[in-house]
């Protein structure tokens, strides 16, 4: 259970940092994702064992990161994980009440499509017809901040405009929405209220236990402006939103 509590916890420090670097590289967020790949496969929850999730070689035109059906399970499922950076832009406006998607993420839907397409071909010449039946493909675009979307999918009609440039079967993922995920899947701890000093502009609870001290910080709402606790340090690069927020913003 320790053994646990601090890789989950590594791997959310690292990727905080990585986060909270506006110069952070493709590269350096595959290579997270390699050490740590149970970050995608249990957040995302394919339905797979972190050593099931490959990457891709440097230099190889291929998805970024992809897993094969298990030969033993007929069911289990297969598909591509194409990375992107935080800072990718993931729509535009040509004009007013148009929504269309980026080109980078663009691009990268376009990817995964492909991607998708050639494990299938693969595994259709790799593995029998009836171990291929009923598996179930995924895609994932893992790209930019949420807030992006919050801010410029306003109206109905640019809901369904945004929709309907997603495929069927790709999941967008942004990166804080995948933040909240890994955090979420921390062991919880025992909580120790600190009492709040009126001087202070923001305040933070602790809770200890026997593994260290973990902080809660006082931030504000990026969408309603409301006070909200979050369990790392805010910066103005990244975005912050209360749960009510966030479950609305889960719907997109």
């Amino acid at each position: 259970m320790i053994e646990n509590w601090k890789l989950w916890s590594r791997a959310r420090d690292e990727f905080v940092a990585l986060l909270e670097d506006p110069k952070s590289r493709e590269s350096q967020w595959q290579e997270l994702f390699t050490r740590s790949p149970f970050i995608l496969t249990d957040c995302l929850m394919l339905g797979i064992k972190p050593w099931q999730l490959i990457p891709c070689k440097p230099g190889r035109a291929e998805a970024d990161f992809y897993f094969f059906p298990e030969a033993k399970n007929p069911s289990s499922p297969y598909g591509v994980i194409e990375i992107k950076r935080p800072g990718t832009h993931i729509l535009k406006e040509p004009r007013k009440d148009v929504i269309c998607l980026a080109s980078d993420t663009y691009t990268a839907i376009a990817q995964a499509q492909k991607y998708a397409l050639d494990l299938k071909a693969e595994i259709v010449r790799k593995l029998s017809h009836q171990i291929f039946i009923g598996n179930a493909l995924h895609m994932f675009v893992i790209s930019g901040l949420a807030l992006e979307i919050v801010q410029k999918v306003i109206t109905v009609l640019h809901r369904t405009q945004f929709d309907r440039h997603i495929p069927p079967g790709l999941r967008l993922v942004t990166y804080d929405e995948l933040s909240d995920l890994l955090t979420s899947r921390i062991p919880p701890r025992l909580y120790l209220a600190v009492p709040r000093d009126p001087r202070m502009k923001s305040f933070r609870r602790d809770f200890r236990s026997p593994f260290g001290i973990r902080q809660l910080f006082m931030s504000m709402c990026s969408i309603c402006g409301r006070d909200t606790e979050v369990p790392f340090k805010p910066i103005e690069s990244r975005p912050v939103f209360c749960q009510d927020c966030y479950t609305n913003l889960k719907k997109f």
